[in-house]
């Protein structure tokens, strides 16, 4: 920035710049104020807004073709940027739309990088075939009215006032060497260098030997206050040098014309006086604001003698410049000396000294600014060192600081692909802006329950779809869904019925959610597809549907038993339910409600004497139904029903029939029979065994425990065995004591070289009472000394001293059937057959299969071995 300014300063600190009644407004405030507000700005975007980014609606800065499209295989001519804005580093960067075309601004000759009339091309083309990385190039240029006339105020004049500070965008190319992503062009430090340093201090006098001679008082020693600028000039192929001014290189003047074979600038004004004016012997600098852009370093001369408006030049070392080669806004600049080599320690005048840093990038058009105070007469003080508003480290050195500008951000835009050789063309790879919705158009639309559902074909699916419409966290109340079927099937907000309509458009409740009921189409496919759709208020469909699947199963009925049973009598109840399960290809299903009754189409008798009821968990055989009931699947979709027949069809046969209670479910029913016991010659009911339990009391349940195989195989304890189990039948008997025993399998011979295996009953003690066998090992629950046997004395048998050779014993629970009769009939045995159904026995009460004993293993756990 070259402005005529007292100084530049900003600290991030300050909120603020305060103004005080009756005292002086510099310059410098208004611009600190300015530069706290810009900081503060683009600080509370880029944290909002990330490293860089724009709205997704009204982003601008895509690479397209003529047409507005995605570039293929599109000459350099017609690649384009699109308008709109972009930020980055939380500085808004705008591309108007230009008059020529609405696609945007060719890539080529861009508003700010344009074409030179000296045939230098706004951005060239690049020769070599290969992958290239656009990025956007953004930093701030000082402009005057020098470069934009409508600054001057003609009412007043035109006199200079105010300047501005322009945001400058540049596209440009760079080739990848590499497989780069745009994540890859994304990290930090993409394309950046290191900065070069400068130091800048005030030199000190030399001491002085001879203590009555006066010394220099050092210090900055010029009458006048001053805002020093240093700027790098040069390319690198220069060597770089610097230039510098006590003028911030403000004393300038535009170029109208440029006359006699180049050596005459024509010039539009004179300084305001000799010290801001061009003088004889002065350097100066030929630029315009079209080389500032490009960042080229302007012409340097001498300028001669100014002859009114006229001022004569020496160019150094090179050809004259016409008016032509400059372009926009041409102008001649004042500096301070010849240009230096950007090395070491320079001494600029007055005392002040730099020192440029030995590390660094230098590139053409960097500056430091160092404000210059001298002291004069000041509430008496005769005389005091002048200063230089530099900043100081903690033992009063100088810092070594970075150019104060201009500071370039770049970011990538879009990853380019060049192909045809001679004949190039372009190629969009990647578009690499980061872009965002705007806070109004964060409008969320999520599913919130009801997708992967299962039902059997014909019915409902059992939970409702429901979606939530909602804006920053908060419930947008206003929002319309459509909720549609692909495949048929019905929509209800309550329960669907068996017809209607499959699309529904409804409005979210006040906590922005919305649910509908879903029957899918029972002649559908197997997986149907719902889909959930945001409306807006003219109901147009907004954004991606929330798709929802549900999966019809075809349900068929399994007899599980129960079936061919022998009643006891006429409108008896069966000994045993009869037990179905729902089940389908991917699994049984619970809560689907069954029906038990006659066959359809049985004999009016037939069925008005037929009952049956669902079994309820854990409930003993009723003595007799009164009427029929339908039932619901359990967690492992089975269902059971006690079932009761008057007999009445010819033959003493009943038929029973379970079938799905919505008539919707087409699978079959499952149809069993029973045959009534004969009165005279038929086989005759035996005994038949309830319920076998340990006697160890369950500390969850305060329960018996049943017996059970399944875990460890039946494994028990020593003190479980110790305390027995009892055996409840269903009616009283008589039984000899060893009809009931326990076997354990040792060893043979004892603790010898091992030739076999025999099963030793244990010594026990065998109680009838009524319709309960009890078994208890010889000394009661104690165990006598039959218990402690079991805990020690039993385990040293199968070999060593060790009581852990092994961790469990094989041992049975027998009962010989044969041999326990009914006391009111003798000639009427125990039935000891027995179902193995989820891991317990399960004992039937009619007598279609028959056994005379029944064997029970378990394993006998060592108390002594680690498990």
């Amino acid at each position: 920035m070259h402005g005529d300014f007292t100084r530049l300063r900003f600290d991030p600190g300050h909120r603020s710049v305060l103004l005080q009644q009756g005292r002086v407004l510099l310059d410098a405030d208004f611009n600190e104020q300015s530069e706290i507000t810009a900081y503060q700005d683009e600080s509370r975007a880029r944290d909002m807004i990330g490293r860089c980014g724009a709205p997704a609606t009204g982003a601008g800065f895509a690479i397209v073709d003529a047409a507005g499209a995605k570039p293929a295989n599109t000459p350099w001519a017609q690649l384009h940027i699109a308008p709109g804005r972009y930020y980055v580093d939380g500085i808004m960067v705008e591309a108007p739309t230009p008059a020529a075309s609405a696609a945007g601004w060719p890539l080529a000759a861009q508003p700010h990088l344009p074409a030179i009339e000296d045939e230098t091309p706004g951005l060239d083309e690049p020769a070599v075939d290969g992958r290239y990385a656009v990025y956007l190039d953004v930093w701030h240029h000082h402009v005057t009215a020098d470069q934009e006339p409508a600054l001057h105020e003609p009412a007043l004049g035109s006199p200079d006032t105010s300047t501005r500070l322009r945001t400058v965008w540049q596209v440009r190319i760079v080739p990848l060497t590499a497989n780069e992503k745009c994540s890859d062009l994304h990290r930090d430090g993409w394309l950046a260098e290191p900065p070069p340093s400068l130091t800048a201090s005030l030199q000190q006098p030399e001491a002085q030997p001879d203590p009555c001679r006066l010394s220099a008082s050092g210090g900055y020693q010029r009458l006048e206050n001053q805002l020093y600028r240093v700027q790098i000039h040069d390319t690198p192929e220069a060597g770089f040098r610097f230039l510098w001014s006590r003028e911030n290189g403000s004393v300038v003047a535009a170029i109208t014309a440029i006359t006699n074979g180049g050596t005459e600038l024509v010039l539009d004004r004179t300084g305001r006086d000799e010290e801001l004016s061009i003088r004889p012997g002065d350097v100066v600098e030929v630029t315009s604001d079209d080389w500032a852009l490009h960042q080229r370093p302007g012409r340097l001369a001498t300028a001669g003698a100014p002859q009114d408006l006229v001022l004569p030049v020496t160019w150094e070392g090179q050809q004259a410049l016409t008016l032509k080669e400059l372009g926009r806004a041409p102008i001649v600049r004042r500096w301070e000396g010849a240009a230096r080599p950007a090395t070491g320690s320079v001494e600029l005048e007055a005392g002040i000294q730099v020192q440029f840093g030995a590390s660094g990038t230098f590139q053409t058009g960097q500056y430091w600014l160092i404000p210059a105070r001298t002291v004069r007469l000041v509430y008496g003080l005769s005389g005091a060192s002048g200063s230089i508003d530099w900043p100081k480290g903690s033992s009063g050195e100088s810092l070594a600081l970075p150019p104060h500008g201009p500071v370039h951000h770049r970011t990538p835009l879009a990853i380019l692909v060049r192909s045809g050789g001679a004949t190039p063309v372009w190629t969009l790879e990647s578009d690499c802006r980061c872009l965002y919705p705007t806070l109004t158009d964060l409008t969320t639309f999520d599913l919130l329950g009801g997708d992967g559902q299962e039902v059997l074909r014909g019915l409902p699916l059992p939970e409702p779809v429901i979606v939530c419409v909602r804006r920053g966290g908060l419930p947008v109340t206003d929002a319309r869904v459509r909720f549609e079927t692909r495949s048929g099937g019905v929509l209800a907000v309550g329960e669907p019925p068996d017809s209607g309509p499959n699309r529904l458009d409804l409005g979210v409740g006040g906590d922005g959610t919305v649910a509908v009921r879903w029957r899918p189409d029972p002649a559908g496919p197997v997986a149907q597809v719902l889909t959930a759709q945001l409306l807006d208020d003219k109901d147009r469909v907004v954004g991606p549907a929330a798709r929802v699947t549900g999966r019809v199963n075809q349900a068929t009925l399994r007899l599980l038993g129960g079936d061919g049973q022998l009643a006891a009598g006429r409108n008896k109840v069966l000994p045993e339910p009869v037990r179905v399960v729902v089940d389908t290809p991917h699994g049984p299903v619970a809560g689907v409600k069954l029906i038990a009754g006659a066959p359809a189409g049985a004999p009016p008798a037939e069925l008005a004497g037929t009952f049956a009821k669902a079994v309820v968990p854990n409930e003993t055989r009723p003595d007799t139904l009164g009427m029929s009931t339908s039932g619901v699947t359990g967690p492992d979709g089975s269902l059971g029903f006690w079932w009761q027949s008057a007999f009445t069809i010819p033959g003493d046969s009943a038929a029973l029939e379970v079938r799905f209670a919505d008539a919707a479910v087409t699978a079959a029913p499952v149809r069993v029979t029973a045959q009534l016991s004969p009165a005279v010659g038929a086989r005759p009911v035996n005994v038949h065994i309830e319920k076998i339990l340990w006697k160890t009391i369950n500390p969850n349940t305060n329960e018996k425990t049943e017996l059970e195989v399944g875990l460890e195989s039946g494994s028990v304890s020593y003190q479980q065995l110790v305390k027995g189990f009892e055996v409840t039948l269903d009616e009283m008997i008589t039984a000899p004591e060893d009809s009931v025993r326990v076997l354990l399998r040792m060893m043979w011979p004892a603790r010898e070289r091992r030739f076999g295996y025999t099963w030793l009953e244990l010594h026990s003690t065998v109680e009838i009472s009524g319709k309960v066998i009890s078994w208890n090992v010889f000394g009661g629950e104690t165990g006598g000394w039959v218990g402690p046997w079991l805990k020690t004395g039993l385990w040293t048998h199968f070999g060593d001293d060790s009581l852990s050779v092994i961790d469990r014993l094989d041992c049975r629970l027998v009962i010989d059937g044969w041999a326990i009769r009914s006391a009111a009939a003798p000639e009427r045995s125990l039935n000891c057959y027995s179902q193995l159904i989820g891991g317990k026995h399960r004992f039937p009460r009619d007598d279609a299969t028959f056994a005379n004993q029944f064997v029970f293993p378990f394993k006998l756990d060592n108390p002594n071995a680690f498990f």
